[in-house]
């Protein structure tokens, strides 16, 4: 049931990341319907796409509601169904009660696989065009994997994809999305990816903040010397395909929040093969996550420049700031020397951590682009001010990354954190 709001006079505009617990469409004086408020049926995907193309149907603009309750996201025989969704739509569960630090205590909406999937299948796929604005805000969901429920699978998923197609004219991006509050058990392939197939001098954002969410998987294998073997990819995943933006000022990076940074706060993370792969020319800012459990192989992963004669500007991660987090219990079965970082190009701040049972925080090397992109090599590092337990600074070195010229062990002058916690998240 829709309940229809006409306006007599004047223009009402509803910002799309805000959402209403009103059930209805708001017309201008125009007859525009601007921001519909649509409940979906059921948590079942096919009831979920209903729901989107509704609001779809009539501008593009709106919240959808997922009721409370367990559902199966598709029935047991029939083919999978990923949800597609264009930017501008918010998807919503039912309303959680959280702890005094803003976390979830019992999940209200729970999306279920009951049986297994094709592996890299997608629960969410968000996309773009040029005709709604390109935010979005995903709260409140918990999606349970196939693998929770039987520890032979070996499949992965991805929980919630951002994907913009190649296109040498639309250089928008996402801008101000926000995913929170949810809970991925056994993904497996991915929680949350970013991937923006771009043109070089193309110029798209990707800027949102992910918060206090749980990524958790139950096992799987991370690959460790036999990649194409693995049963686990990264948590978090987010590029900006063979990238080539590239600010050489870091006081335009650091302690800001540019037109590509994403702002990774108040998560809990266990089991990924990398609990976060930042990649393309991105600045990440990682803080206030708890990583536990993990398998010690570069916990979090800055990848450095992939650039070879067809890909000739792919610059690798920008700068990552990661602190005030803590990392403990790294599972020990797949090394007996776990490592936190990998910083494989670009600039690290790396302070305030808690280390708890790691053998070295930070692994540095220049993976093999820095050669075509030599600004892309590691440089700018700083690592200063963590408890480290019986951590060594750096664990590995390739020996292209000097003491002194390229890292350093202590802050760099006048460095201001961006605050926190991020305004996108105060409710």
């Amino acid at each position: 049931m829709i309940t229809i709001l006409v306006l007599l006079s004047g223009t009402l505009f509803v910002y799309p990341v805000v959402s209403s617990l009103s059930n209805n469409i708001v017309i201008t004086s125009s007859g525009q319907i601007v921001s519909p408020n649509v409940n979906a049926a059921s948590g079942s995907a096919r009831d979920i796409q209903a729901a989107i193309d509704l609001i779809v149907a009539h501008g593009g603009v709106g919240n959808v509601f997922i009721p409370a309750g367990t559902f199966n996201f598709v029935e047991v025989g029939e083919p999978w169904v990923t949800v597609n969704v264009p930017a501008g739509i918010n998807i919503f569960g039912a309303p959680t009660q959280r702890d005094s630090s803003g976390q979830v205590i019992e999940w209200k909406t729970v999306l279920v696989m009951p049986e297994e999937a094709p592996t890299g299948s997608v629960w969410f796929k968000y996309t773009l065009d040029n005709n709604n604005p390109k935010t979005f805000r995903f709260s409140d969901v918990k999606m349970v994997g196939w693998r929770f429920f039987d520890q032979t699978s070996t499949t992965m998923y991805t929980g919630v994809s951002m994907r913009m197609p190649y296109s040498e004219y639309d250089t928008t991006g996402f801008k101000d999305f926000r995913i929170d509050h949810c809970n991925f058990q056994d993904m497996a392939g991915s929680a949350v990816s970013a991937t923006l197939d771009m043109p070089a001098n193309n110029r798209r954002s990707l800027r949102g903040v992910i918060d206090h969410n749980r990524l958790v998987n139950s096992y799987g294998y991370p690959g460790q010397m036999d990649y194409e073997n693995r049963t686990l990819n990264y948590g978090i995943a987010l590029r900006r395909w063979a990238c080539d933006v590239w600010d050489s000022n870091l006081q335009n990076i650091w302690g800001q929040y540019t037109d590509y940074t994403v702002f990774i706060e108040d998560n809990y993370f266990s089991k990924w093969r990398h609990d976060i792969s930042i990649n393309d020319g991105l600045h990440a800012v990682v803080r206030h996550n708890i990583f536990d459990g993990d398998y010690g192989q570069g916990v979090v992963d800055g990848h450095g420049s992939y650039a070879d004669s067809s890909r000739p500007y792919a610059v690798g991660t920008r700068s990552m700031e990661i602190y005030d987090n803590i990392f403990q219990n790294p599972d020990l079965h797949w090394t007996n020397e776990p490592w936190a970082i990998n910083v494989r190009g670009g600039s690290f701040l790396i302070t305030n951590n808690t280390f708890s049972g790691y053998s070295k925080v930070a692994n540095l090397q220049n993976d093999w682009g820095y050669t075509l992109v030599p600004e892309t090599r590691v440089s700018d590092t700083y690592i200063w001010n963590n408890v480290l337990g019986v951590a060594d600074v750096v664990g590995y070195n390739d020996g292209t990354v000097i003491l002194g010229a390229h890292y350093f062990l202590e802050s760099p002058i006048g460095y201001t954190p961006y605050p926190y916690p991020h305004y996108l998240t105060i409710e």
